[in-house]
């Protein structure tokens, strides 16, 4: 009885072994067969292939579904409806255009999310125009020490002569300003479903994958020029074009690293205390810009969206 017992114990710890084995290598062959098939896919110059990667890629990253946002903490829920609001790349017009223009994604089937994102909370986070002036004319007269500058300075931003003003003394400004703004949370696993295309959220794997793909083959920035940007060449070009097929990556601006995320990219959003407005920061290839919405009986509205700078 003893002896059977043993058995049976060495037969169990040699079933579990196996099974672990398996799931071991299961887990290895699977992770080298989708970084494989996308090379694979490069070198067959097929199209099919690379979907087929791509596909493999939204059904191991899903987007959250409704019924988990729902349990998510107020202000994490509002994140995900402004994000599925706001973010749509086939219409770049809705958040002020890009320079590659307003349709640059418009034939694209497949969309890459950076998948966390920064809520803040303010006091204050939209100002009307007239809020604006009146703010910036506030901190003109606490900054501007000298009295014939600081009246220049009044008298052109109430006739809106010099937007400048405006934009660095008022409440969006690169002054120092009032409002305290403050971290609420920082989602790291942000997986917002979206209305058009689908979704691929960019984790840690699938970033060194598609970076280790592309390679590093660049003309670094100012190669002739302070104003030329880097550039894919060579085979590190070849790649980024077959991928082109589904998805549109870019080499960045400053070199040595690619743009992988489909705009508008949406790091950070900043709520009023009772979120009742939404400010939102996006970035786009090489520029960005900022967008103000609104909550009307429980559904966001867009209210502004602008290109704020550019690199």
């Amino acid at each position: 009885m003893v002896r059977l017992d043993i058995l049976n114990l060495i037969f169990m710890r040699r079933l579990f072994a196996c099974i672990f084995a398996y799931f071991f290598i299961f887990s290895i062959s699977a992770f080298g067969q989708t970084a494989q098939q996308l090379v694979d896919a490069y070198q067959q110059n097929s199209p099919q292939m690379l979907e087929e990667f791509l596909l493999n890629w939204s059904k191991e990253l899903p987007p959250l579904s409704e019924k988990k946002i729902s349990k998510r903490d107020f202000f994490e829920k509002q994140a995900y409806s402004i994000f599925k609001k706001l973010y749509n790349p086939r219409d770049l017009a809705l958040i002020g255009g890009s320079q590659f223009g307003d349709d640059a994604y418009v034939t694209n089937k497949y969309f890459i999310i950076r998948p966390w994102i920064d809520i803040y909370q303010s006091e204050k986070v939209y100002y009307s125009d007239s809020e604006q002036r009146k703010y910036a004319i506030e901190q003109i007269n606490k900054r501007v020490p000298e009295d014939s500058l600081r009246r220049n300075f009044i008298k052109k931003v109430l006739e809106d002569a010099q937007p400048q003003l405006l934009e660095y003394y008022g409440p969006y400004g690169l002054s120092k300003s009032d409002t305290i703004v403050r971290l609420k949370v920082s989602l790291k696993d942000f997986r917002p479903p979206i209305n058009n295309g689908i979704p691929l959220y960019l984790n840690e794997k699938y970033a060194n994958e598609l970076k280790t793909f592309l390679g590093n083959e660049n003309s670094p920035f100012a190669t002739h020029n302070s104003s030329d940007i880097a550039q894919a060449i060579g085979k590190s070009k070849q790649k980024m074009e077959f991928l082109s097929n589904y998805i549109r990556v870019f080499y960045s601006h400053w070199g040595d690293n690619w743009d992988l995320s489909t705009p508008p990219i949406i790091s950070k959003i900043t709520f009023d205390k009772k979120a009742h407005f939404a400010m939102v920061e996006f970035g786009l290839i090489y520029e960005g810009g900022v967008a103000f919405l609104e909550n009307k009986k429980s559904k966001w509205s867009l209210i502004s969206a602008k290109r704020t700078w550019r690199e």
